[in-house]
């Protein structure tokens, strides 16, 4: 992918600083600016609205596919697909990390929790050029949860502090609670959606 004078490979990400400075500083200003499309960073209400529905049907262990979802979105003035994406991907987040951080079950029962809201959700395939170029692949929940646990159990439950730097809409951080953890993303969509969740702090 060309962007004025400079390549950008989403397949071969690496680049050479050492080789050349200046190109690499315009590298990496171009490619922050992919991400910033115009777009408020604030959820709106009719946004927050959509989100806490979607986590309400969640939890009550309701199904939806493509079309519903759309639908369901719809009825909040909602029709971009990437925002209807990424804000049930928001809802999704919340009701894992609900689960997750329930003092009430033990882990195992947590995981069977993430597990049912997985065969639950809808499945998120919609892609576009900038979710390519940028290389955005969502990690399942129960994956998410498990690796989550792999950090705090391999450090007799890790109380301290967490930094994930490709955060996506913060799926990789369900296990912990936000206070916990720093956030970095680059697509102004997702980091919007991070805002929403309490981290200890948002890049």
């Amino acid at each position: 992918v060309v962007v004025g004078d400079v390549i950008l490979d989403p397949v071969q990400d690496k680049f050479n600083y050492e080789d050349n400075y200046e190109t690499a500083r315009e590298y990496d200003y171009k490619f922050s600016q992919l991400g910033s499309l115009g777009r408020n960073l604030s959820i709106t209400s009719s946004e927050k609205q959509f989100v806490e529905q979607v986590e309400l049907e969640l939890e009550r262990n309701e199904k939806h596919n493509k079309r519903s979802i759309e639908k369901l979105a719809s009825k909040f003035g909602i029709t971009d697909k990437t925002d209807i994406k990424e804000l049930t991907e928001l809802a999704i987040v919340n009701v894992c990390r609900k689960i997750a951080n329930d003092k009430n079950t033990n882990d195992y029962e947590k995981y069977l929790g993430i597990l049912e809201t997985y065969r639950n959700q809808v499945i998120l395939s919609h892609r576009t050029s900038i979710s390519i170029l940028l290389q955005q692949y969502s990690t399942a929940s129960p994956i998410a949860f498990l690796a989550g646990l792999y950090v705090k159990n391999g450090v007799q439950n890790y109380q301290g502090q967490i930094f994930e730097p490709t955060a996506g809409n913060g799926m990789m951080t369900v296990a912990f609670r936000p206070e916990q953890c720093t956030v970095n993303e680059i697509d102004d969509t997702r980091y919007k959606n991070l805002l929403t969740q309490g981290f200890r702090k948002a890049t």
